[in-house]
């Protein structure tokens, strides 16, 4: 399994590899789903935002259903009509 580091500098790594013109936006879940950061083309507010995301204890429930349905449901206000949900 891949450590906590490693995933995080593979995100950061392929975040770099994204046209200026694209924007991200980040969601977390675990017991919850909570918009991190909301849409944005500013790379340095991803970056750290995807570093400040807290680690999930294995305990925790992981609501994949709640956290695609929150995200489609944002997805589906934001300015950009052309997105993609990974």
């Amino acid at each position: 399994f891949l450590k906590r580091p490693e995933i995080l500098k593979a995100m950061t790594d392929e975040l770099a590899k994204l046209p200026p013109e694209d924007e991200v936006a980040i969601m977390t879940f675990s017991n919850k789903v909570a918009l991190v950061q909301p849409f944005t083309r500013d790379r340095k507010a991803i970056a750290d935002n995807i570093m400040s995301v807290e680690r999930q204890h294995q305990s925790e429930q992981h609501y994949f259903n709640a956290a695609i349905y929150e995200a489609s449901e944002y997805m589906k206000k934001a300015a950009n009509p052309q997105l993609d949900l990974l």
